[in-house]
């Protein structure tokens, strides 16, 4: 998967877990657009493609104020009381710093704060090579376990489909970049 993409799915995965308000909600809008058509046209990654569809399919209009309100109320049963505020683990502020990267957005709290420096990773420009180690470094020590432990309680818990195709959805993708790792670490030793 290109890091462009991978960006843009760390970036979702930084939405989903972040408390749903209408802000929240206009945020969507210019997130799946033409990347969730791209998955599909390209088959890029169908595993990936499906729950992303549902999350759409499941996104409340503007005008469904009781659908925002029932996200809310699941968001809040679901991952705020769990919220792990992972700008203090010390792993992901070693790399941070490393990268000269700041954790500023107060509505970034928990995993998501994690999300959006793991999208930061895939597109610095600078040494990509270096920066996806790094991503991966970071999955495999710190983050993969918070985030699939996360990820499959929304999957088995959630009452909402949104949140079911969240979990989904993360499970995939960190599944997807590990994957890449190992497949990448396999062609590595030939």
């Amino acid at each position: 998967m290109n890091t462009a993409t991978l960006n843009a799915l760390y970036q979702i995965a930084a939405q989903a877990l972040t408390p749903p308000d209408h802000r929240w909600l206009e945020g969507w809008r210019w997130l799946l657009g033409s990347l969730q058509l791209d998955l599909w046209v390209h088959r890029e990654d169908e595993a990936v493609a499906r729950p992303l569809l549902r999350m759409m399919q499941n996104l409340p209009s503007t005008a469904e104020e009781e659908e925002l309100k029932r996200l809310e109320h699941e968001f809040l049963r679901l991952l705020d009381g769990y919220a792990i505020d992972v700008t203090q683990l010390s792993a992901v502020r070693t790399t941070a710093q490393r990268w000269k990267y700041t954790f500023a957005r107060p509505r970034e709290l928990g995993l998501a704060a994690g999300f959006k420096f793991l999208a930061h990773l895939c597109c610095t420009g600078e040494s990509q090579r270096f920066a996806d180690a790094e991503r991966r470094a970071l999955l495999e020590q710190a983050l993969g376990a918070l985030i699939l432990t996360a990820a499959h309680r929304l999957h088995r818990k959630a009452t909402t489909p949104f949140y079911q195709a969240v979990g989904e959805f993360l499970i995939a993708l960190i599944k997807r970049d590990l994957s890449e790792k190992v497949f990448t670490d396999a062609l590595a030793k030939e």
